[in-house]
């Protein structure tokens, strides 16, 4: 008799959302709390695997970044206990939890902007819009931009260059609460 193969576990597609969207901001926040940058990706990747094991514990009806966070400081402090642990140093956690409130800070200043940004975004003519997917998600050339579109290359990036700016000064005012 052949042995039971065990199934791996399926797929739970909406964890798998919601935690392949924290990523940029889990990376943020880890690289605020730890000194040495190249151990970002190894406490990046130890806390995805708690926050896969631990997802069943989420509470769908909370906001997930918080939740994701906090494992990532504590997987955080646990990589600075074992750092500090092998190199005779002592470790003052709450020096972490002031630069963990600051690093939380600048996680919700980067969402407000990037919620900002997306409604900017939005209110753009759509060939603005083109124009940016294509020179940032698409990495076009200006160059190779002006040529497709025909124009010189100092007028792609005149007009990129005010896309910009009139989306920083929509930003500026959605942030400030004013009108976008």
């Amino acid at each position: 008799m052949a042995p039971e193969s065990k199934s791996p576990e399926p797929i739970d597609e909406a964890f798998v959302l919601l935690l392949s969207e924290v990523q940029p901001v889990l990376r943020g926040y880890l690289n605020n709390l730890l000194p040495v940058k190249s151990d970002v990706d190894d406490v990046l990747q130890e806390t995805n695997l708690v926050l896969w094991k631990k997802r069943a514990d989420y509470d769908s009806r909370s906001p997930f970044r918080p939740w994701a966070c906090r494992f990532a400081y504590f997987q955080a402090l646990n990589h600075l206990k074992k750092m500090t642990r092998k190199k005779d140093r002592t470790f003052d956690p709450e020096v972490l939890d002031a630069i963990a409130g600051e690093a939380e800070k600048q996680v919700d200043s980067f969402e407000k902007r990037t919620i900002a940004l997306q409604g900017c975004m939005e209110k753009l003519p759509s060939n603005h819009r083109g124009l940016l997917d294509d020179r940032y998600r698409g990495n076009a050339g200006v160059a190779r931009m002006a040529e497709v579109a025909g124009k010189s290359v100092d007028a792609v990036s005149m007009t990129l260059f005010r896309i910009r700016k009139t989306l920083r000064e929509c930003i500026e005012r959605s942030l400030a609460g004013g009108e976008s």
